[in-house]
């Protein structure tokens, strides 16, 4: 990943939950998004016609501030596209949150 000034490039909306329960479970969500702004990069370009259906929807890492970042179950809006985010890695030491996520309608 480049430099942190200037990579978060891509404007976003947050479609997760806006209210976590104890056990993280979803209390509320915000349908109308909160803006956000990352990274993404595509995972899987090309896979060829040997994978299953859900193994060929596009996956993508999105990396974003750890500060209001999606967690696993949250879903993003990014050019028309609605992601669910499958994974997160938290970097720490840069103050990003590492997301994998997949295209899902």
């Amino acid at each position: 990943m480049r430099e942190i000034a200037g990579a978060l490039n891509e404007r976003g909306e947050l479609l997760g939950a806006a209210a976590r329960g104890e056990a993280g479970e979803v209390d509320a969500v915000d349908p109308a998004g909160t803006p956000v702004w990352m990274a993404v990069e595509t995972l899987n370009e090309r896979i060829g016609p040997w994978a299953d259906g859900a193994a060929q929807r596009p996956r993508f890492r999105v990396t974003m501030r750890t500060v209001g970042a999606a967690d696993v179950g949250d879903r993003l809006r990014w050019r028309g596209r609605t992601l669910a985010v499958l994974a997160r890695t938290d970097d720490l030491a840069r103050g990003l949150a590492v997301l994998t996520a997949e295209v899902r309608l």
